[in-house]
């Protein structure tokens, strides 16, 4: 269990099958929360819904909760992801869907509760239905041709916001995946659109890329770095940096490199993330004296796979000996310790480091980090 744990009152379960066998044995729907480490949201939910002593006595009278995490549980979050970290989902004791949620405030949460107990009351299992995404069993198939790649480059200028640069009309993600795809069909989107990354979502301080922003023109930035997303745009800016041989592009890729090796490295590879907080709302000078917020150094197979993928990519536009080096050294630790000939193991379970935080309500105090 993470240590947001602490702050609630409810009586989690682990994942797992022993948690369904008691929500059949009792007759009651199970409430999965599916959280991530780096996410304030998942925090405040904690601490101002499940410490709240009625809600956390419902949910553990007509609820077996399951408290998943999202990174380490991919599998479960590809099924039960709502749109966002904190997840609430209620399902059947046989894993099927019966309603589902975000973040929840204390009174919209009684509301969805007794809505959910109404519900199993009348139907039961029959509560339940297999989502959307999974019916059917097999995922859709069909040829990879030319008209693919059409419709895809077709969506590029649908969806461009002209003004302020991304896609879409409301919160702004960064989408690296996207840059690079209009790097090669429509240049001056994919630029635009990096440009307005290093202006609002660069932390010109630390380094790295903060995960969102909630607003369309890009403010309102959501303050969790992590590193999937931030070896993507690593990827992202080395390409805009070959394509246009500007340091405008390199510069903010070096800044994350420093960041990726600095605060991330956990000595043999790439943790997970670092958690929000307002440390990061500070300039150089307020931060100093201040300990970071908390950093996840589980070390997860494939981003760790995507973060050398991308620090090769740049060091073979630039020479870079750091970017190989712990490109390298990524490699072989997960060649060491997570490929076992076949199989890849999606993270190291036997290796635990561990930092011991104390949250103050609006900031992490750090007190100690084992091995």
């Amino acid at each position: 269990m993470d240590d947001s744990v602490a702050e609630t009152r409810v009586e989690w379960r682990d994942w797992g099958q022993a948690a369904f066998d008691e929500a059949a044995e009792r007759d009651v729907p199970v409430l999965v929360a599916l959280v991530a480490s780096w996410s304030d949201s998942c925090r405040q939910m904690d601490a101002r819904t499940y410490a709240e002593p009625r809600i956390a006595a419902n949910v553990n009278d007509d609820f077996v909760p399951v408290r998943v995490d999202a990174d380490r549980h991919p599998r479960v979050r590809e099924r039960y992801n709502m749109g966002g970290f904190p997840s609430t989902v209620f399902v059947t004791p046989s894993g099927d869907h019966i309603a589902g949620a975000t973040f929840l405030e204390p009174d919209g949460f009684r509301q969805v509760l007794q809505r959910v107990r109404e519900t199993w009351d009348e139907n039961g299992e029959d509560a339940g239905s297999v989502p959307r995404a999974l019916q059917g069993g097999e995922p859709p198939v069909g040829a990879v041709n030319a008209d693919v790649e059409r419709l895809l480059a077709g969506q590029l200028s649908e969806q461009y916001d002209a003004e302020h640069g991304g896609w879409g009309t409301s919160e702004k993600f960064p989408l690296p995946s996207t840059v690079e795809f209009a790097l090669k069909r429509e240049r001056d989107q994919a630029l635009r659109t990096l440009d307005a990354v290093s202006r609002n979502l660069a932390d010109d301080v630390d380094g790295g890329f903060f995960r969102f922003a909630h607003a369309r023109n890009w403010s309102d930035v959501q303050r969790e770095k992590v590193l999937s997303e931030n070896a993507s745009l690593l990827r992202a800016f080395a390409s805009a940096y070959l394509h246009t041989g500007d340091d405008d592009y390199r510069t903010p890729a070096e800044h994350t490199i420093d960041y990726l090796t600095g605060t991330l490295w956990t000595g043999e590879a790439f943790g997970g993330s670092q958690a929000a907080g307002e440390y990061f709302d500070e300039p150089a000078d307020g931060r100093a004296g201040r300990d970071e917020p908390p950093v996840d150094d589980t070390a997860y197979a494939d981003v760790n796979a995507l973060t050398a993928d991308a620090l090769l990519r740049f060091a073979a536009y630039t020479d870079d000996e750091t970017a190989t080096r712990y490109a390298e050294r990524t490699l072989d630790y997960l060649e060491s310790t997570l490929v076992d000939g076949s199989e890849v193991r999606h993270y190291d379970a036997d290796v635990k480091y561990c930092h011991t935080y104390q949250y103050l309500g609006t900031n992490w105090l750090w007190v100690s980090r084992t091995v």
